[in-house]
């Protein structure tokens, strides 16, 4: 059930009185909420930050939308207000056009068309995002943390039956992060987590699988047949 305070009074109670019934709170709410904490932190909202800002801006104006799908077979991706991943997922898509975005805030006819506009300095604004390097970096370490919790998300939202499952993926998901930090990881060669940006999300990691797990999911994975 969800995890507000009075749903997890009434968890207890249940509990207390019928022993075979065991309370979990929803999976998919909390790694939500763990990727909102994650977004907390000053690294990661400054990059969803800058995106933010270059995406609203390029999709906003017709002549800017133009030229990018001149340049990409992709379209750029909105963040919805209900599910902070869907940032994570707007940051991944930004990335896999990198090469487009940068080309259109570079070319003559962005150049051309930005100058003539009223919104001059917002777009020199994204022009200057899209070309930092520092940017670019910020969305690759946060892909790599991010990409299997939301992984994990989809899996929890496909209405299949995925408690088995939990237990193993947040045990990956921990592993996935020492590789980052040491640099070793075969998902994102090329990745190494600072010390800090470390600390951080596993901070957070370890105290939301500490509220969510319960034996339901350790059950769930000596049952699993997969395992």
């Amino acid at each position: 059930m969800d995890s507000a305070a009075v749903c997890k009074v009434t968890g207890r109670k249940l509990e207390a009185r019928f022993p075979h019934i065991t309370f979990t709170p929803c999976t998919p709410h909390y790694l939500d909420l763990l990727l909102k904490d994650m977004g907390k932190l000053d690294w990661v909202s400054s990059v969803i930050a800058e995106a933010r800002t270059a995406l609203k801006f390029i999709t906003n104006h017709h002549k800017s939308l133009a030229l990018f799908r001149s340049l990409s077979k992709l379209e750029l991706l909105k963040p919805g207000e209900t599910r902070f991943a869907t940032n994570f997922i707007m940051l991944q898509r930004m990335h896999e056009v990198k090469a487009s975005l940068q080309q259109l805030v570079v070319s003559d006819a962005w150049g051309e068309w930005n100058q003539k506009s009223s919104h001059e300095m917002e777009g020199e604004e994204v022009h200057d995002i899209l070309t930092s390097a520092a940017f670019w970096k910020g969305v690759k370490d946060l892909l790599a943390v991010s990409k299997s919790i939301v992984y994990l998300l989809r899996q929890c939202d496909k209405g299949v039956p995925i408690v088995g499952k939990v237990y193993y993926a947040m045990f990956l998901i921990s592993e996935e992060l020492g590789a980052l930090k040491e640099g070793t990881s075969e998902q994102h060669p090329g990745v190494k987590l600072s010390a800090v940006k470390y600390e951080q999300i596993s901070w957070l990691w370890c105290k939301r699988w500490e509220y969510l797990h319960s034996d339901i999911h350790s059950a769930g994975f000596v049952l699993e047949p997969e395992f």
